[in-house]
């Protein structure tokens, strides 16, 4: 009895040690992609209901990833929502929010290389391939290459909620300006007597801008943009 009993601790003891491991397995699988997912992603290919979106169809669209938020953003256009990821899942899962909406998806990671696949419908549940079928869970799918090293989203850590195009300056539409930056832009605008000074407007426009913004507001000034105006 003495025997099957110690038998039994040792049994227990072992299965303990393998939830253990597993679930530490399981955590650093998450922590590891959760790391490999922050930057800015471009989009490279969309096919939507089996068909793929052709090249001179593509919009300039980039996705940019932060620790809990993920900014879709194309020209006039900016969109964030949450998201939570399962790498133990196979295929891993990935939950992005939309307020009350909740779209369930799967995603891949290679290298520098990401597959998202979204089903539009939530009643046919979440996608069990990275492929796009006309009436099918596997619908949408995105694929993306990583356009930032991971370093460089450290600007964004905090990606606030993108501001109504009735709130942004004339000009700087396709900046993708947040609530807070179209805030302060159009304050600065209100103190000025008259037209500003165009160097001055740059200047403080510049300083509002993150990083993945600024290189979008050089190309609007070499192109004769008159933000402001």
């Amino acid at each position: 009895m003495v025997h099957i009993t110690t038998m039994n601790s040792k049994i227990a003891a072992l299965v303990a040690l393998g939830i253990a491991a597993g679930s530490a397995y399981g955590q650093d699988k998450a922590e590891g992609d959760a790391k490999l997912l922050l930057g800015t992603w471009k989009v490279i290919s969309v096919e939507d209901n089996g068909r793929k979106a052709p090249a001179g169809e593509m919009p300039d669209m980039k996705w940019v990833i932060t620790t809990d938020k993920i900014s879709v953003q194309k020209p006039g256009f900016a969109k964030v929502s949450a998201y939570k990821i399962d790498p133990a899942k196979s295929p891993k899962w990935i939950d992005i929010e939309e307020g009350d909406h909740i779209s369930k998806a799967i995603y891949e990671l290679e290298g520098d290389q990401l597959k998202v696949c979204v089903s539009e419908v939530r009643e046919l549940g979440r996608p069990t391939a990275l492929e796009s079928k006309p009436d099918s869970a596997n619908d949408l799918l995105f694929t993306l290459e990583r356009a930032a090293e991971i370093g460089e989203v450290k600007e964004v850590a905090e990606i606030e909620d993108p501001a109504d195009p009735a709130e942004v300056p004339k000009g700087l539409e396709s900046l993708n300006l947040s609530k807070t930056q179209a805030g302060k832009i159009t304050a600065w605008l209100k103190k000025q007597s008259g037209t500003p000074n165009p160097s001055d407007l740059a200047t403080f426009v510049q300083a509002q801008l993150r990083k993945d913004q600024r290189e979008a507001f050089r190309k609007l000034l070499e192109t004769g943009g008159a933000p402001g105006n």
